[in-house]
């Protein structure tokens, strides 16, 4: 019911707005009268407290009107009841009240009722809209938390995925961009959120290890990866191996056996590309 009468109420402001725009009559002041309190609640509401039909509702009215000008109309002086609850007509024929309006009319605006006021009300309650909470986190304030607290149900693409959607939503909150990306994340996106992942774990995991790389570009013999020379990237990620052949890292200790290798074997010999893979795989083995 109460749905009902804000439907006639948005029905009289768009039949008023249009009446006063065909005669030329915008500047005569207009106020409106409703015997629903709930609508008149509704109208001097904000639309987005409300669900969708009853928003949808009062934001239109709001367009056309001013809560100012809405006005609450007892039962007992609201000559539309008699119609809507039913008279007889030898009753209605000698209503004074719906021939000459109700009695307050006819004396000084001062004397009408006043602008409505809002209060509380049960139906009121059951059209407010959810609410949401919605908490930001800090990216670098315990990050390794909510990297630690994601489901990824022992999946590593899951948790890269979860982070990279984590990503893209901070992205366009900070930059106030709400378009443009396709609903799959991107490679760009995908290795953004892997480097976040390993960077954060390794700040975990070897806090000491990559402040001493930080401040001093090596690290303590009493590492437990001291012999595995590791460094930072330019990224801040901390990655083993050296950077150079010299560093005497794994990597390079590999690359110098295989080229030892590769010389005993095929020594000045020029080789098709058929019989190079072949070598390869032999020195592999």
């Amino acid at each position: 019911m109460p749905r009902l009468e804000l439907c006639a109420a948005e029905l009289g402001a768009k039949l008023t707005t249009k009446v006063k725009a065909e005669l030329g009559y915008e500047d005569v002041k207009t106020i409106y009268w409703s015997d629903s309190e709930i609508t008149l609640y509704w109208i001097n509401s904000e639309p987005s407290t409300l669900k969708t039909f009853v928003a949808n509702k009062v934001k239109y009215i709001q367009d056309m009107t001013l809560s100012i000008q809405w006005r609450h109309v007892g039962t007992k002086d609201n000559p539309a009841d008699f119609i809507s609850r039913g008279m007889k007509a030898d009753r209605l024929s000698v209503c004074m009240m719906w021939f000459y309006e109700p009695t307050f009319f006819h004396g000084n605006e001062s004397l009408w009722p006043k602008p409505f006021f809002k209060n509380g009300s049960n139906q009121i309650d059951l059209e407010l809209r959810v609410k949401s909470t919605v908490s930001a986190v800090a990216l670098h304030s315990g990050l390794q938390d909510i990297i630690y607290g994601i489901n990824h149900k022992n999946s590593f693409s899951r948790l890269q995925r979860v982070v990279g959607y984590v990503l893209r939503f901070t992205e366009r909150v900070n930059r106030q961009r709400y378009g443009g990306s396709t609903e799959v994340l991107t490679p760009a996106e995908l290795d953004h959120a892997m480097q976040l992942i390993v960077k954060t774990i390794q700040i975990s995991d070897f806090a000491k290890e990559v402040q001493q790389l930080k401040k001093h570009g090596a690290l303590d013999k009493s590492s437990s990866i001291h012999s595995l020379t590791p460094f930072l990237d330019d990224k801040g990620i901390l990655r083993v191996g050296g950077r150079a052949p010299h560093f005497g890292g794994l990597w390079e200790a590999a690359v110098k056996s295989v080229k030892q290798l590769l010389l005993l074997t095929t020594a000045t010999a020029t080789l098709t590309h058929e019989e190079l893979e072949t070598v390869v795989t032999g020195i592999e083995a």
